[in-house]
Protein backbone atom coordinates (compact mmCIF):
# COMPACT_ATOMS: atom_id res chain seq x y z
CA UNK A 1 0.00 0.00 0.00
CA UNK A 2 2.93 2.48 0.93
CA UNK A 3 4.34 2.47 -2.65
CA UNK A 4 1.31 3.16 -4.33
CA UNK A 5 0.74 6.14 -2.00
CA UNK A 6 4.04 7.63 -2.55
CA UNK A 7 3.73 7.25 -6.14
CA UNK A 8 0.26 9.16 -5.74
CA UNK A 9 -2.06 6.78 -7.29
CA UNK A 10 -6.10 6.54 -5.21
CA UNK A 11 -5.97 4.29 -2.91
CA UNK A 12 -9.38 2.54 -0.95
CA UNK A 13 -9.39 0.31 1.43
CA UNK A 14 -12.25 -1.21 2.72
CA UNK A 15 -14.70 -4.14 4.61
CA UNK A 16 -12.76 -7.26 3.45
CA UNK A 17 -15.70 -9.32 3.32
CA UNK A 18 -18.54 -6.96 1.85
CA UNK A 19 -17.21 -6.30 -1.64
CA UNK A 20 -20.36 -4.67 -2.55
CA UNK A 21 -19.59 -2.66 0.10
CA UNK A 22 -16.27 -1.65 -0.37
CA UNK A 23 -17.13 -1.10 -3.79
CA UNK A 24 -19.75 0.95 -3.56
CA UNK A 25 -18.03 3.64 -1.15
CA UNK A 26 -14.47 3.51 -3.24
CA UNK A 27 -16.85 4.98 -6.41
CA UNK A 28 -18.42 7.42 -4.20
CA UNK A 29 -15.75 8.64 -2.98
CA UNK A 30 -14.63 9.57 -6.00
CA UNK A 31 -17.56 10.15 -7.42
CA UNK A 32 -17.64 7.92 -10.28
CA UNK A 33 -21.01 7.47 -11.91
CA UNK A 34 -19.49 3.81 -12.61
CA UNK A 35 -16.58 1.75 -11.94
CA UNK A 36 -15.13 -1.11 -13.46
CA UNK A 37 -14.74 -4.85 -11.58
CA UNK A 38 -11.89 -6.63 -12.86
CA UNK A 39 -11.04 -9.29 -10.15
CA UNK A 40 -7.65 -9.74 -8.15
CA UNK A 41 -7.16 -13.12 -10.16
CA UNK A 42 -6.92 -11.46 -13.54
CA UNK A 43 -2.88 -10.72 -14.02
CA UNK A 44 -3.07 -10.88 -17.79
CA UNK A 45 -6.50 -9.18 -18.25
CA UNK A 46 -6.12 -7.67 -21.85
CA UNK A 47 -6.42 -3.74 -22.29
CA UNK A 48 -7.72 -3.76 -25.19
CA UNK A 49 -10.72 -5.49 -24.25
CA UNK A 50 -11.16 -2.94 -21.32
CA UNK A 51 -11.08 -0.29 -24.07
CA UNK A 52 -14.20 -1.85 -25.95
CA UNK A 53 -16.27 -2.47 -22.82
CA UNK A 54 -15.30 1.95 -21.89
CA UNK A 55 -16.66 2.55 -25.97
CA UNK A 56 -19.78 0.32 -25.29
CA UNK A 57 -20.13 2.68 -22.04
CA UNK A 58 -19.62 5.84 -23.30
CA UNK A 59 -22.09 5.12 -26.78
CA UNK A 60 -24.80 3.89 -23.90
CA UNK A 61 -25.15 5.01 -20.49
CA UNK A 62 -28.59 3.48 -20.00
CA UNK A 63 -27.25 0.52 -19.43
CA UNK A 64 -26.87 -0.73 -15.38
CA UNK A 65 -24.01 -3.66 -15.89
CA UNK A 66 -21.83 -4.18 -19.03
CA UNK A 67 -20.58 -7.76 -19.00
CA UNK A 68 -18.95 -10.33 -20.60
CA UNK A 69 -19.87 -13.16 -17.97
CA UNK A 70 -23.82 -13.09 -18.43
CA UNK A 71 -22.90 -15.56 -20.43
CA UNK A 72 -19.09 -16.52 -20.11
CA UNK A 73 -17.57 -16.76 -23.50
CA UNK A 74 -14.14 -15.09 -22.67
CA UNK A 75 -11.10 -17.38 -21.09
CA UNK A 76 -11.39 -17.19 -17.41
CA UNK A 77 -8.88 -14.21 -16.47
CA UNK A 78 -10.79 -12.20 -18.33
CA UNK A 79 -14.10 -11.61 -17.11
CA UNK A 80 -15.00 -7.11 -16.60
CA UNK A 81 -18.15 -5.61 -15.29
CA UNK A 82 -18.67 -2.38 -15.91
CA UNK A 83 -21.73 -1.61 -13.04
CA UNK A 84 -23.62 1.57 -12.53
CA UNK A 85 -22.83 3.02 -8.90
CA UNK A 86 -26.43 3.92 -8.21
CA UNK A 87 -27.73 0.67 -9.38
CA UNK A 88 -25.47 -0.68 -6.85
CA UNK A 89 -26.11 1.82 -4.02
CA UNK A 90 -30.15 0.96 -4.67
CA UNK A 91 -29.70 -2.91 -4.45
CA UNK A 92 -26.89 -3.34 -1.56
CA UNK A 93 -29.50 -3.76 0.94
CA UNK A 94 -31.58 -6.25 -0.84
CA UNK A 95 -28.56 -8.63 -1.61
CA UNK A 96 -27.53 -11.70 0.99
CA UNK A 97 -24.28 -12.81 2.34
CA UNK A 98 -22.54 -14.26 -0.17
CA UNK A 99 -24.01 -11.67 -3.04
CA UNK A 100 -21.85 -8.77 -0.83
CA UNK A 101 -19.26 -10.83 -1.48
CA UNK A 102 -19.71 -11.77 -5.14
CA UNK A 103 -21.42 -9.04 -6.26
CA UNK A 104 -22.57 -9.41 -9.76
CA UNK A 105 -24.32 -12.51 -8.60
CA UNK A 106 -27.45 -10.37 -7.39
CA UNK A 107 -27.86 -8.96 -10.99
CA UNK A 108 -27.87 -11.87 -12.86
CA UNK A 109 -30.16 -13.52 -10.20
CA UNK A 110 -32.59 -10.88 -10.95
CA UNK A 111 -31.16 -9.82 -14.44
CA UNK A 112 -35.19 -8.61 -15.66
CA UNK A 113 -35.16 -6.17 -13.47
CA UNK A 114 -31.96 -4.61 -14.77
CA UNK A 115 -30.31 -3.66 -18.36
CA UNK A 116 -27.55 -6.01 -18.65
CA UNK A 117 -25.50 -5.67 -22.00
CA UNK A 118 -23.34 -9.08 -22.45
CA UNK A 119 -20.28 -8.38 -25.19
CA UNK A 120 -19.56 -11.76 -26.56
CA UNK A 121 -16.32 -13.28 -27.48
CA UNK A 122 -16.68 -13.65 -31.38
CA UNK A 123 -12.95 -15.46 -31.75
CA UNK A 124 -12.66 -18.98 -32.40
CA UNK A 125 -9.53 -19.32 -30.49
CA UNK A 126 -9.53 -21.89 -27.76
CA UNK A 127 -9.97 -20.62 -24.41
CA UNK A 128 -7.27 -20.88 -22.00
CA UNK A 129 -7.76 -20.24 -18.48
CA UNK A 130 -5.58 -17.30 -17.84
CA UNK A 131 -6.95 -16.80 -14.08
CA UNK A 132 -4.71 -17.27 -11.11
CA UNK A 133 -6.63 -19.53 -8.98
CA UNK A 134 -3.74 -21.41 -7.23
CA UNK A 135 -0.44 -22.32 -7.43
CA UNK A 136 -0.84 -24.43 -10.25
CA UNK A 137 -2.27 -21.73 -11.95
CA UNK A 138 0.39 -19.55 -11.49
CA UNK A 139 3.38 -21.76 -12.62
CA UNK A 140 1.33 -22.22 -15.98
CA UNK A 141 0.77 -18.97 -16.43
CA UNK A 142 4.72 -18.17 -15.88
CA UNK A 143 5.32 -21.08 -18.15
CA UNK A 144 3.07 -19.70 -20.73
CA UNK A 145 4.44 -16.13 -20.36
CA UNK A 146 8.24 -17.31 -21.20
Amino acid sequence: LYQYLKKNYRVYRGDEVNVAKRMMFAAKKYNAKFFIRISADSPLINPKLIDQFIKVKKKNKNYDIITNVFPRTFASGQSIEIIKTKVLEKNIKLMKKNELEHVTTFFYKNYKKFKIKNIFNKSKKKLIKNSVDTRKDLNKLKHLIK
